[in-house]
């Protein structure tokens, strides 16, 4: 149903600051812009197709909003503006509108752009789809900002059945028939109750970007310094000369900009009131903030680069006619070559793969025989020159054991799985059966070099789990084989709870002849019925997991932090349980700011101390494919972006630190486990920092204990 409504009745209070707040964002978009949608008049509505959606216009004197109200349960309520015969929006750069949520709920909101070559009607075969999605906070206001990056033109599309084993190839990102777009779609995440969502003018604007001119011959797509082949950028290497001197001037810089002069040699707060030194790091509640504590008892924010490493190997097999110059696999060039198993890629899951590592090879080029070494000097006047005073997860030992910067050991829990379970990375471990414990003392025992070490900073055990939701992990247990150590004890559960089988079928709606066939069973029960003890076993399994890791943590380090298993997916129940064993609660949070994620605005492990394990932002303007799960602009709007992220953070009184991922891009042609092909470094596979986002991250640093401390 369409209406048109006026600041009255149930709309008059929050509608009014809303709609004041949308002009003011609407304003600041109008100059030298095409109104795509105004909303301010019911013709508007005409244009407009709903589906689990009432929308209706409110507007005073301010200005217009369209208000969307979704109905409950509906799995993806969507408003479309559409054009009958498409915008031509080829003499602008970008699509914003601001939105606003005045619900008491964070909303997920996808923009859905559909485009089609000019001259067609948009059938479904002809359409290109791009999407773009943010999380928006109550009573929050985001801007969607949609670079409008035209087609390529010249040359011939490659099938992109060619590009094996990479995430994204070339010329396949989010690009659109900027002279034909058919029409602009607002999609919000499924919800028990009604949300509403107010949005501003949809304006098209900016300057339009020319189109980029795609090569007559693909391949070979790759130089000899493992770059893109058919495009130009600043910073990027022509020549052996071009990339030896680049260390030359690099030497230079960073001799004129030192480590922070705020900073002690831990990386904590000199010039901060000092606290109890213990020796090591440890946290403490001071002025009403959670914070990090180092060695020598001062205030210390945690900032830090994951993959301080040696690059990525990338796949060599059934695409060597990518690569323009190979070195000859010899004795001099043997480091730079290896094998693998174990990929999780769709082409070479489940093969050997033969790989081969242009970073190193370009680091040898660069430094010479002992480039390792210099490599890692490099690395350890870098990070804190540039505002890092942490060596992130997945880095090298030969690294971050120089002793220099505080750091984080990778450790990762291994054996048997739960048959029924799944998950992105690995299945879920079975933290019953004994292998769990002794595998995991057995990884501990491996970093006793790390045990009374002031400068590990703590552990993170495992990442991004997949923990699903409150019954998940019960339920494949459930459907497990009866050998399973986690279902016997489930099993050993239910029958202490029920004591006879009948009562657990009356309640499951099951018909069980006995314990022992429930063990044998493989069927699945009703997730409803049987919802209470699925979750308390879930429960169970968190409860195991969590204490596990902490005993076995304390017993071999107890002078180091427990940092948590890296949240990546919400599970309200598990965070709570986690925040009750580790010390420092690790969220991965791929967004323009943490602020935008409920995981952590839910606060659900409680009064704790958090930091963010992963963030990152990417962009397309420096030749690789994927700019990560934070796309931005280009490398100004990388810097601006991290600049606000920690400037969010270091506000923040139970955040302790942030560590970003990752210090080197991927390979172009994707890294051999998954094919993941980002531009999300510091610096790029012919080891050279990216001025714009070093420059942000060294006046972040600067200014860091004066930020957080608020004076």
């Amino acid at each position: 149903m369409y209406t048109v409504k006026n600041d009255k009745g149930r709309y008059a209070m929050h509608m009014k600051l809303l709609v004041i707040a949308l002009a003011i964002l609407t304003s600041l978009q109008t100059q030298g812009a095409f109104m795509i949608a105004d909303f301010s008049s019911g013709k508007t509505l005409g244009a407009i197709t709903t589906a689990g959606v009432t929308v209706s216009l409110s507007s005073n004197e301010n200005g217009p909003a369209l208000i969307m109200e979704t109905a409950p349960g509906v799995e993806s309520p969507v408003v479309t503006v559409a054009a009958s015969n498409g915008w031509d929006l080829s003499a602008y750069g970008e699509i914003t509108f601001p939105i606003m949520n005045p619900g008491d709920e964070q909303l997920s909101v996808r923009c859905r752009i559909d485009s089609a070559p000019k001259g067609t009607g948009g059938s479904k075969q002809e359409m290109r789809r791009n999407e773009l999605t943010m999380k928006v906070d109550p009573g929050k206001t985001l801007m969607f900002r949609i670079t409008l990056t035209p087609m390529p033109v010249g040359g011939t599309m490659t099938d992109p059945k060619e590009f094996i084993g990479i995430r994204r190839a070339p010329y396949s990102g989010r690009y659109y028939h900027v002279d034909n777009i058919r029409a602009i779609s607002l999609i919000v995440n499924k919800s028990a109750k009604k949300n509403t969502a107010a949005v501003g003018s949809i304006i098209a604007g900016g300057t339009p970007i020319p189109p980029e001119k795609m090569p007559d011959k693909m391949f070979p797509l790759i130089d000899g310094f493992g770059q893109f082949k058919h495009r130009d950028w600043p910073g990027k290497v022509h020549s052996l000369d071009e990339l030896r001197s680049n260390s030359v001037v690099e030497a230079a810089g960073l001799k004129t900009n030192p480590r922070p002069a705020s900073w002690n040699k831990f990386g904590g707060w000199k010039d901060g009131p000092a606290l109890k030194a213990t020796g090591f790091f440890r946290t403490e509640k001071h002025d009403g903030k959670w914070q990090l504590v180092d060695p020598d008892g001062k205030l210390f924010f945690s900032v830090g680069l994951d993959n301080v490493t040696f690059g990525n190997f990338t796949p060599l097999d059934d695409r060597r006619h990518w690569f323009q110059a190979l070195p000859p696999e010899d004795e001099t060039h043997r480091p730079f070559f290896n094998d693998f198993t174990g990929a999780i890629s769709r082409y070479y899951g489940g093969k050997k793969v033969h790989a081969f590592n242009y970073f190193r090879y370009n680091l040898f080029r660069k430094y010479g025989e002992n480039w390792k070494d210099l490599f890692t000097e490099v690395s350890m006047q870098r990070l804190p020159a540039w505002g890092m005073n942490t060596i992130g997860n997945w880095s090298a030992p030969e690294i971050y054991s120089r002793g220099r910067l505080a750091y984080t050991p990778t450790v990762y829990t291994s054996g048997p799985i739960i048959a029924g379970s799944s998950g992105h990375w690995s299945k879920f471990k079975d933290v019953f059966h004994p292998d769990f414990k002794s595998n995991l003392i057995t990884t501990m025992t491996a970093l006793s070099n790390t045990f009374n070490d002031p400068w590990c900073l703590g552990y993170y055990v495992d990442n991004e789990i997949s923990w699903d939701d409150d019954t998940s992990l019960a339920l494949a247990t459930i459907v497990s084989p009866p050998s399973q150590e986690a279902k016997k004890v489930f099993v050993g559960v239910l029958r202490e709870r029920y004591g006879d089988i009948r009562r657990l079928n009356e309640v499951w709606g099951t018909a069980h002849d006995s314990w022992n066939a429930l063990l044998g069973s493989t069927n699945a029960p009703s997730k409803d019925k049987a919802r209470t003890d699925l979750t308390n076993f879930t429960g169970t399994i968190a409860e195991t997991y969590f204490k596990t890791v902490r005993d076995v943590l304390k017993t071999y380090a107890p002078n180091h932090l427990y940092l948590g298993c890296r949240f990546a997916w919400l599970n309200w129940l598990v965070v709570e349980i986690g925040g009750r064993y580790c010390d420092v609660v690790s969220f991965n949070i791929y967004m323009k700011s943490w602020k935008e994620s409920r995981t952590m605005s839910a606060r659900a492990a409680g009064d704790k101390p958090y930091i963010i394990g992963e963030f990152h932002f990417g962009a397309l303007d420096r030749g690789l494919f994927d700019p990560g799960n934070v796309p931005v602009k280009d490398q100004a709007e990388r810097a601006a972006a991290y600049k606000r992220y920690l400037i969010d953070a270091l506000n923040d009184t139970q955040l302790v630190g942030c560590h970003y991922f990752m210090y080197i891009d991927s390979p172009v042609t994707g890294r051999w486990l998954d094919g993941e092909n980002l531009q999300v470094g510091f610096i790029d596979n012919c080891d050279t920092p990216y001025a714009e986002i070093v420059s942000a991250a060294r006046e972040i640093g600067d200014t860091m204990y004066s930020i957080r401390s608020g004076k």
